[in-house]
């Protein structure tokens, strides 16, 4: 765990964090507030980097993410002053133990950077326990495959209402979902896009183990996501049709491949 004067915050960011703290204090059941990512890590932030806070509370995300947001909300340009980009994921201490003991990626990614800001190292969450192995794909990958069928049945939603533009985000990320989820089970994550497909080329297509005709498709398809994200790219129904449709055969055969 970093020390908080190896953080990479200006005087400002630091100030507007501990009044977001103070209000979170006064108004919520407030566990813990970790800093985690780059800005924990030391490392030099580009123009658009966020400050990264894990907010733990006793109501978690269902209760208390709304709230947590406004109050991001007051204070993140007080005054007039420069804007300070916060980001924020809202928990109960029970999420943080489930996937501790799911062993789940991006805690441990927070667990290894975190810098304290308030509260504990634990949260508030109790001891993992050691689960038992199950059957079929581990909890953290299944977690990421249920993401990934979610996110294909909303593309599938908002092309059948005629608008097959922004169903192409959705339907690319139903393939990359479930990338992850393949890593996953080979112990392995990687934080970028580019780094998930990279990552699988190598561990599934390369081997052997999955199909290129597959991957190709799935791969090519962050292209149309950005495209569509950020360059207000229309695309017609017969090209949001094979995309969803390649990111289900990818999905269907990463979730055989680990069936077998």
């Amino acid at each position: 765990m970093s020390a908080l004067a190896e953080a990479t915050l200006t005087q400002q960011e630091r100030d507007v964090i501990d009044r977001l703290v103070e209000l979170l204090r006064a108004e919520l059941d407030l566990r813990a507030v970790w800093l985690y990512g780059s800005r924990a890590r030391g490392e030099r932030p580009r123009p658009d980097s966020d400050v990264d806070l894990l907010v733990i509370t006793g109501g978690g995300r269902d209760r208390d993410g709304d709230r947590v947001r406004e109050l991001v909300n007051q204070v993140v340009a007080p005054g007039g002053a420069k804007f300070v980009p916060i980001s924020t994921q809202v928990f109960d201490p029970e999420w943080v133990t489930e996937h501790r003991e799911i062993e789940a990626f991006f805690i441990q990614e927070v667990d290894r950077d975190k810098i304290v800001l308030f509260g504990s190292v634990d949260g508030g969450a109790r001891a993992p326990r050691k689960l038992p192995p199950e059957p079929g794909m581990m909890r953290r990958s299944r977690e990421w495959m249920a993401r990934a069928r979610e996110s294909l049945a909303a593309a599938r939603v908002l092309f059948d209402s005629d608008v097959p533009g922004l169903s192409v985000s959705l339907a690319y990320y139903a393939g990359f979902y479930a990338a992850r989820a393949a890593l996953s089970e080979e112990d392995t994550y990687a934080r970028t896009h580019g780094g998930t497909w990279d990552q699988f080329w190598v561990m599934f297509v390369d081997s052997g183990r999955f199909d290129s005709a597959l991957f190709q498709p799935a791969r090519e398809a962050e292209k149309a996501r950005i495209d569509s994200d950020y360059n207000a790219v229309s695309f017609d129904r017969e090209t949001a049709e094979a995309i969803a449709a390649s990111a289900e055969r990818f999905l269907v055969a990463v979730e055989q491949m680990f069936s077998e």
